[in-house]
């Protein structure tokens, strides 16, 4: 049984994504949190499974989504897919990749809340920023990342729209 916990600011996402989780028969939600600084006290306090069989593999489809940012050997790469966004079409199909996932890789799966945080100088924070804390802190425990993480998107400006981080750690 994988245990989840659920990060999101927005009710409904947070609904949505326990409805769908809960379809998988492997998976139980253990809690939601509504931000942030919920998500690290839930993550300690809950403590969800943080972990993926590379035997079974891990597939993804992306529909108009940002990338899964792999850390991997000090290194950062952005995982994404040709996908159309949801809704576009209604027969479009999607595509699902192959993830390889080894012991010590993180991922993050990140909405653009968090990307498209702007300063006073109307500059974007960008994905490049989050991947570089990505790349610098991945060997810290989950909560310390993703406090990293929303840190550096408070620096740079203030939000506008949902910030929600999914971390998955490979631990073997």
């Amino acid at each position: 049984m994988t245990r989840i916990l659920i990060a999101d600011d927005s009710q409904p996402v947070r609904c949505g994504l326990r409805t769908l989780l809960g379809l998988n028969s492997d998976w139980q939600v253990r809690g939601e949190a509504v931000d942030g600084a919920d998500a690290v006290e839930k993550a300690h306090e809950l403590a969800p499974d943080r972990t993926f069989s590379p035997a079974e593999g891990v597939r993804y489809s992306l529909a108009g989504h940002l990338p899964i940012l792999r850390r991997r050997h000090l290194e950062v790469e952005l995982l994404g897919d040709q996908n159309l966004p949801i809704g576009v079409f209604s027969d479009t199909p999607f595509q699902s990749t192959r993830l390889e996932v080894c012991t010590g890789d993180v991922l993050a799966i990140i909405t653009d809340g968090l990307t498209e945080v702007f300063n006073r100088r109307g500059e974007e924070l960008g994905i490049e920023a989050i991947s570089e804390v990505l790349r610098v802190t991945a060997d810290r425990p989950l909560k310390e990342i993703a406090a990293k993480i929303f840190n550096r998107a408070s620096q740079h400006g203030s939000h506008i729209d949902d910030q929600s981080l999914l971390l998955i750690r490979e631990t073997g």
